[in-house]
């Protein structure tokens, strides 16, 4: 099936906006996807004139609202600095994709996902060709339970999906509660009578770095999944890009590594004269363009 185009949100902010430029620099340049990022400030300096940023704010419970006696979920350090952050996804989605999706008709497909990611956009243009955009569906990494998507290995809705949440309502029943980004966008998909489809996650949700918790991923990639959270250390496992998961999800203090290593492999992958070398030879050069930027 027509995969039509991928309207890719990424959530980034003033502090973190040089990977915004890498990425626009590289993926977001490929057929078949445009991007859309999405900050609660404007762009910091010269920003690139095609690179699209829309600013918004949001509503949120005050970070030490949900962190009471010192414990439970929301009192670590890193959930408390990014809380506010986590209210940002649903707006964006109704801002910058919902309203996208209704002027213009060839989008079939929204992402969501986070600037600390990598995306090949050939193998999800491939794997998006496998669905159809009229189903009411949301893909991505699912946590065992099948609770909700993990946010870092990206979320995609299809357009029936997307059209059919009401996010104006999902926002006004969240924005008072404790709750991370991914958990309200499956709350809100269910509520909407949306499919939630795991199949293709990489076993990497919330991976605590056991052995066996390792293997389940080796075994995944192998099997080539799509959906990929928190890297990092698994980075040796990851194929070349022409097999790797589609979204690769890599932790904030190492993005720059993740992305570099992966570029690396796209030009591995080319020089080995792999199937479409063409069309990835031009995102080689954008990566080494890229890395200007860092």
């Amino acid at each position: 099936m027509e995969a039509g185009v991928a309207l890719l949100l990424v959530l980034s902010s003033r502090a973190t906006q040089a990977r915004a430029v890498v990425a626009h620099a590289t993926w977001c340049r490929a057929r078949g996807v445009v991007c859309r990022f999405v900050a609660d400030q404007p762009f910091r300096g010269r920003r690139p004139p095609t690179l699209a940023w829309t600013v918004l704010h949001s509503a949120s419970p005050h970070p030490s609202s949900c962190c009471r006696k010192g414990k439970g979920f929301f009192c670590s350090p890193h959930r408390q600095r990014t809380l506010r952050a986590q209210y940002r996804y649903l707006p964006a989605l109704h801002r910058a994709g919902v309203t996208q999706l209704r002027a213009q008709p060839h989008l079939h497909w929204i992402v969501v996902l986070d600037d600390d990611s990598f995306v090949f956009p050939t193998n999800l243009v491939q794997l998006l060709r496998r669905y159809n955009h009229r189903d009411r569906l949301l893909l991505g990494e699912l946590k065992p339970s099948g609770e909700y998507a993990c946010g870092g290995a990206g979320t995609v809705l299809s357009r029936a999906a997307a059209l059919r949440l009401n996010v104006p309502s999902c926002i006004a029943r969240f924005q008072r509660r404790c709750m991370q980004s991914d958990w309200m966008l499956a709350e809100c998909a269910r509520s909407s009578g949306i499919r939630l489809d795991g199949s293709h996650g990489c076993s990497s949700c919330a991976v605590e770095g056991s052995a066996a918790a390792d293997d389940v991923l080796a075994r995944s990639l192998k099997a080539g999944c799509q959906f990929m959270q928190n890297a990092g250390r698994h980075l040796s496992q990851i194929p070349t890009n022409f097999s790797s998961p589609s979204i690769v999800h890599g932790y904030t203090q190492n993005v720059e590594l993740v992305s570099a290593v992966l570029a690396q492999r796209m030009r591995n992958a080319s020089s080995l004269g792999q199937p479409q070398q063409e069309v990835r030879q031009e995102h080689i050069e954008e990566n080494r363009t890229a890395r200007l930027y860092i």
